[in-house]
């Protein structure tokens, strides 16, 4: 365990550089599987929009016991697909979706706690990112209310 990380490049200069000033926020994002970047290092996306897809499927599995979760980048044909395992762990595949079919490009696991505390802390370091950017709006404030009201321990540890 322990080898599951997102990674974001949420600084304010980058934020607003790659979203050229406006909403959807664009920054690097990429997850960390062992040693393997997917999709790759130094991807961009809209960060914040993924990541509140996916803190919809951090609820279902971490705390509906949802079999399964697919993780969704907005550009390029990337999921990462995510199964509950029989020793309390998550089984990740990283994907690239093709014609023939999709092509597993990593695969690991980590524990339901490690998964939901890397994905909130990266939508955490994203709207701190579009805070100091100035690029704050409705959207952003929704987010945070609904991460401070699910997550109130991820709060008091990433700050």
């Amino acid at each position: 365990m322990g080898s599951f990380r997102v990674v974001v490049n949420a600084n304010e200069e980058t934020i607003r550089e790659r979203s050229r000033g406006k909403h959807p926020i664009v920054c690097p994002i990429a997850i960390k599987l062992a040693e393997t970047w997917f999709p790759h290092e130094s991807w961009d996306d809209f960060a914040l929009v993924i990541l509140d897809w996916w803190i919809q499927r951090v609820i279902g599995l971490c705390r509906e016991n949802a079999p399964s979760a697919k993780l969704d980048f907005m550009d390029g044909p990337f999921e990462i697909d995510v199964q509950r395992s029989a020793q309390s762990c998550l089984e990740l595949r990283c994907l690239e979706r093709k014609a023939s079919g999709s092509t597993v490009r990593a695969r690991g696991s980590c524990s339901p706690a490690e998964f939901e505390n890397e994905i909130v802390a990266a939508a955490r370091n994203v709207l701190a990112g579009v805070r100091k950017a100035g690029m704050w709006n409705d959207a952003c404030a929704k987010l945070q209310a609904f991460l401070d009201q699910a997550f109130p321990l991820q709060t008091q540890l990433s700050w």
